[in-house]
């Protein structure tokens, strides 16, 4: 089971967590409003001889809808302690949890929000392509986006390791597992016996882990996306400069405008 208590705290220190790494971005890096502006390298465009750096990128947001809205509806129903202090460990509903964990961890457009953070707080530029790759994402997740969080000494570190295991991931996205219901517990069958891996995984300390994935996913999009409606209101202005590639290694300072009345950022032709 999960206790209302402890998914709060949980809940709180996601959101902590979220607003310290964007905060410090945002004060470190003149590269904040290209996140809010989703900055993406789009190879379509070369076929057309536009500049492939474009802003305002929707592909992602299409990709990840589907699933985000099915989980969305989950968390409500799931998590809504109806009984006002915990939720016992139900199996239909873990069966559920493992399927979104497993979508939250293989997301592309979350993997490469991630991985778009951990390069900002190092200070460089903002990483307009980005290649999450099909295998061997627990290096990409674990030493190449906590690795660099934890370095900074931003928790969003400390919660993705408190989420993120690759034994779990690996288990749920192969069938690997069971439930032992006398001891309620998760059994891996992908165990090997190296010393990272988990054998099993206790249904309380899987709620947890879930909870901590989930409210990330959650949390780190809507903030994003708050951020991105209010930051007239932030800087007190609607146009920002941004260093814009027009090559491989050429780069041009440009602006962009936001529009509140239709949300989307627009290149100025002048200014």
């Amino acid at each position: 089971m999960i206790t209302l208590d402890e998914f709060k705290n949980i809940d709180q220190e996601v959101k902590h967590a979220i607003d310290e790494v964007l905060n410090h971005i945002k004060l470190t890096s003149q590269n904040y409003i290209l996140l809010l502006a989703n900055g993406e390298y789009m190879s379509s465009l070369n076929e057309t001889r536009l500049n492939p750096y474009a802003i305002d990128s929707a592909e992602d947001g299409y990709i990840d809808r589907t699933r985000r809205e099915f989980f969305s509806g989950f968390m409500n129903e799931a998590y809504s302690f109806p009984n006002g202090s915990s939720i016992n460990s139900d199996s239909n509903a873990i069966q559920l949890e493992l399927m979104i964990y497993c979508h939250i961890w293989e997301s592309k457009p979350f993997l490469k929000t991630l991985y778009r953070l951990a390069t900002l707080t190092l200070g460089r530029s903002y990483p307009w392509d980005v290649e999450v790759p099909r295998s061997g994402k627990e290096d990409f997740i674990r030493n190449v986006i906590i690795d660099t969080f934890k370095n900074k000494g931003l928790q969003i570190g400390k919660v993705m390791t408190n989420g993120f295991h690759s034994s779990l991931r690996n288990a749920f996205a192969h069938s690997d597992y069971y439930f032992g219901y006398s001891r309620k517990e998760i059994k891996l069958t992908n165990y090997t016996g190296k010393k990272w891996e988990l054998s099993s995984i206790m249904f309380a300390d899987w709620r947890k882990r879930f909870a901590y994935s989930a409210l990330l996913s959650h949390y780190l999009l809507n903030n994003l996306y708050e951020r991105r409606i209010n930051v007239i209101k932030e800087f007190n202005r609607d146009e920002f400069p941004i260093i814009h590639p027009i090559g491989s290694n050429r780069f041009k300072v440009r602006y962009i405008k936001y529009f509140p009345e239709t949300d989307h950022f627009n290149f100025l032709r002048f200014r």
